[in-house]
């Protein structure tokens, strides 16, 4: 496949994975409502949204994947430590402004809702937790998701974070093992690292169990690894079916989601994860509608926006809620499911503002100071200590010189 540095129909598809997560928080609270008043919309969009928390390991996969397809070959060819750096370096521009100001924004809201209505924020309001957050380490020792960020969905930014500076060793790792292994060879070894989180979400019938996050990450990042490098080969039978294997891999992905509906085992929805690989394969390659659909000009801004809409969306919807439960606006609770809708469009319309006016200028500002954040090792090992710091070496002195040295100190 020819290499380019975006394949539009995978930057689309962020946009599905994030409305999908949106809507997962939206259900969560409103789907026995929902239930209730529409028996029949619930049965359609249900089974669907009620799994929306997968959204979150489509976009595991999908950096994976996005990261090999762009950085594999300069980081695993030739290796080096300014390499790496200048990776992470691009990788912090990428995502850390925006996070920030999604990580203050929700701490201001959390400390807004306690001074109105006396909620306890779900993570403690201290320079510890804060600092922990500006490093973007606040999920790497916690045994489970919630109450790790005052942002609720920054958890998966602190573990890809983590995933981001593990990814020139594995880069390297990949890009060897491609030299020796064919497209198929990779696409089955792709299937084989998720198989210990499908096993563990079908054994412990969740996808909640404590550090479980850790699993999730790794297995999902590398299979999106693996399947970026095997697309680096010629696979033309792949060009060929890419046409039908999307759209197959999304109507089998939904009718797999409707049977757990159906039967009452949500457990079983997680498992539609050994679909994505499909749908990530099948959306790299060819041609077709569900293609230019998620390839489109809105999609592929949608697609930008993506990121910011998944920081912001939970502190509004929680203000919201709050709001709703103190009598502070004219809306029944009855209504709260539109309510929240509409939060969802504010969300949306926030996200683009964000995108448009603080993460893309602060990305470009910090991708301009790159080069010189790479020539930052270099610079450190052409550091020359001053005369009086040098360590001078002294040849060993022999047993001869000793016994001398010995015998005049005595006399």
């Amino acid at each position: 496949m020819a290499k380019s540095a975006v394949i539009a129909p995978l930057t689309g598809v962020r946009l599905v994975a994030a409305v999908w997560v949106v809507l997962f928080h939206i259900y969560l609270y409103n789907g026995d409502d929902l239930s209730a008043r529409h028996p029949a919309v619930d049965a359609v969009v249900g089974p669907i949204v009620s799994q929306g928390d997968l959204g979150v390991d489509l976009f595991f996969l999908l950096s994976g994947f996005v990261l090999a397809h762009n950085y594999l070959e300069r980081l695993g060819e030739g290796p080096s430590l300014s390499g790496a750096v200048s990776f992470l370096w691009l990788r912090v521009a990428r995502v850390w402004p925006l996070y920030m100001v999604a990580i203050v924004g929700g701490g201001l809201l959390l400390s807004l809702r306690f001074w109105l209505w006396g909620s306890q924020p779900n993570v403690p309001l201290t320079v510890p937790h804060f600092v922990a957050q500006v490093f973007m380490v606040q999920q790497w020792g916690a045994a489970n998701v919630p109450n790790t960020s005052w942002t609720g969905p920054a958890w998966s930014i602190s573990a890809e974070w983590l995933a981001y500076l593990c990814f020139p060793v594995l880069a390297i790792a990949v890009w060897r093992l491609r030299r020796y292994a064919g497209p198929r060879t990779l696409v089955a070894l792709g299937g084989m690292v998720l198989l210990p989180t499908l096993v563990w979400t079908a054994v412990a019938q969740t996808q909640a169990a404590p550090y479980m996050w850790l699993v999730r990450l790794a297995s999902e990042f590398t299979c999106g690894a693996l399947l970026s490098a095997a697309t680096r080969h010629e696979l033309p039978r792949l060009t060929r079916a890419s046409g039908w294997l999307a759209p197959a891999a999304i109507a089998l992905g939904a009718a797999w989601l409707y049977v757990a509906g159906l039967t009452g085992r949500s457990w079983l929805g997680p498992l539609v994860l050994a679909v994505f690989p499909i749908l990530l394969l099948g959306l790299a390659h060819g041609d077709s509608p569900v293609h230019r659909w998620l390839g489109s000009r809105p999609m592929v801004l949608g697609g930008g926006v993506s990121f910011a809409l998944y920081l912001v969306h939970v502190p509004l919807l929680k203000l919201f809620r709050d709001a709703l439960d103190h009598d502070a606006l004219p809306i029944s609770p009855r209504n709260q499911l539109y309510g929240e809708l509409a939060i969802a469009a504010l969300s949306l319309l926030i996200a683009w503002a964000l995108f448009r006016h603080v993460e893309e200028p602060a990305r470009h500002r910090l991708r301009a100071v790159g080069p010189r954040v790479a020539e930052l090792p270099a610079a450190v090992r052409r550091i020359r200590l001053p005369e009086s710091s040098r360590i001078v070496r002294v040849a060993p002195a022999t047993e001869h010189v000793v016994q001398q040295q010995a015998v005049r100190s005595i006399c």
